[in-house]
């Protein structure tokens, strides 16, 4: 009897698992029919109808530097420069090393409005950034992986030759991938960091008022234009103080920007 019970509840158990695949199977396929469907939208220049259906995608739980960048293009090819560069900018966080969206990321930010000098950054951080920016965060955690692998051979190497040369050479080497692993993982870690920053913000308005203060009656300070890209401080209420590039401050309605952290829980 109870070898009975246990055999449905096997089969049971089964036949749920095999739902739940061919579920996801089913999903994926819907995925990919979509976003075939919204490329083929921008082909033929319906941007509104393509723009509706990558965000469909994306609060589907769909996430990648292409489907970011294809929206992208589909905003920009729509005159809403704001939302392109926003997405040019979540685009290249996951893939920081791909050119072409940098070149359209460059080319959308030459159509601003604002021209805003930038305060200068340090020589370190920029090379830190670039170099970074070499690899992604998958890449970078790969070749920490296969680095602290190395340094485990080295280490087998150097425990268990017996020549004298050998082990010196061995010894070496895990100096070395050492030095690798740790390298890996900074830039790894940096390359989280970045993808998780959650201050960077992209102006969407078309034109916002920055205020002195939280408030509508707040004074007047000075007008900016959809894509200017502003690092927040503090939310009060409806309001995000931010700092623009030039270390300006100021305070603008929550609505008139978006935050460019690509949400993973959509």
């Amino acid at each position: 009897m109870l070898k009975q019970k246990m055999k449905k509840v096997v089969v049971f158990f089964v036949i749920c698992n095999c739902i739940s695949i061919v579920g996801l199977f089913a999903q994926g396929d819907s995925l990919r029919k979509d976003f075939h469907k919204a490329n083929q939208c921008y082909k033929e220049k319906d941007y509104t109808q393509a723009i509706e259906i990558y965000n469909q995608l994306i609060d589907n739980g769909l996430q990648n530097h292409t489907l970011y960048y294809n929206l992208a293009n589909a905003y920009f090819k729509n005159q809403q420069l704001g939302f392109a560069i926003l997405n040019y900018e979540r685009a290249l966080r996951l893939s920081p090393d791909n050119e072409d969206i940098e070149h359209n990321l460059r080319f959308a930010n030459a159509q601003r409005k604002d021209k805003m000098d930038e305060l200068p950054t340090l020589f370190i951080k920029q090379w830190f950034l670039k170099v970074g920016n070499l690899l992604n965060l998958y890449q970078w955690s790969f070749a920490l992986i296969i680095s602290v692998f190395l340094i485990c051979l080295s280490i087998a190497g150097w425990l268990l030759l017996h020549s004298q040369k050998g082990r010196i050479g061995a010894f070496w080497l895990s100096i070395v991938f050492l030095c690798s692993a740790v390298i890996c993982l900074i830039f790894t870690i940096l390359q989280h960091n970045h993808i998780n920053d959650t201050t960077e913000a992209i102006v969407i308005a078309g034109n916002a008022v920055v205020k002195s203060t939280p408030d509508v009656a707040g004074t007047d300070l000075f007008i900016v234009h959809e894509g200017i890209k502003v690092r927040t401080l503090e939310i009060t209420g409806d309001w995000t103080e931010v700092r623009f590039p030039n270390g300006e401050k100021g305070w603008l309605p929550n609505a008139s920007i978006e935050n460019v952290f690509v949400k993973k829980d959509k």
